[in-house]
């Protein structure tokens, strides 16, 4: 690879990174595979053959915060969780529906939403949600217990060589 003004970029200090520019090093990412999935754990899989992620964002929040103002609220009422409507149709699922999402660390509530460009063997759920009409604690502690997908992630494992410190 050559950069336009016929400079080779160099690799430093052998840990994969490379000059792009005169100033710029990149990484380029190491692929490890999940601790739980089809290929490190396919006894799993017998029992929860769907995959989950998590992490998505919706317009109307940033993170877990501002769901307590009442016109962001409105936006985004309920944690949906993203469906390919091929694969939940044919377990009975309705677009809207309130359904169980269960890992081996428990199971919560979401609404399932089709969502065309999920793959058939993925549904992903939004990050952190907290769940109540009102912001009484007991109502938001009850909320995110029955509701936020952290319940059933995994907080031991982490894939730091991507840089990520979640599964």
């Amino acid at each position: 690879m050559v950069r336009p003004d016929g400079v080779k970029p160099r690799k430093f200090n052998g840990m994969n990174s490379f000059e792009l520019t005169g100033e710029t090093r990149f990484r380029p990412p190491v692929f490890e595979e999940s601790f739980e999935s089809p290929v490190s754990t396919p006894e799993l899989c017998k029992e929860y053959p769907l995959i989950l992620t998590t992490g998505g964002r919706n317009v109307a929040n940033y993170y877990s915060s501002l769901r307590n103002i009442a016109s962001l609220r409105k936006l985004a009422p309920d944690p949906e969780l993203q469906t390919n409507p091929l694969t939940v149709q044919k377990l009975g699922v309705e677009d809207g529906e309130w359904i169980y999402v269960e890992t081996v660390r428990g199971k919560i509530e979401q609404k399932a939403r089709y969502f065309e460009f999920v793959k058939p063997d993925v549904v992903h759920a939004p990050h952190g949600y907290r769940y109540g009409e009102n912001d009484s604690p007991a109502e938001i502690e009850d909320g995110w217990i029955r509701r936020n997908i952290n319940q059933l992630t995994d907080n031991q494992h982490k894939q730091l060589k991507n840089g990520r410190s979640h599964p």
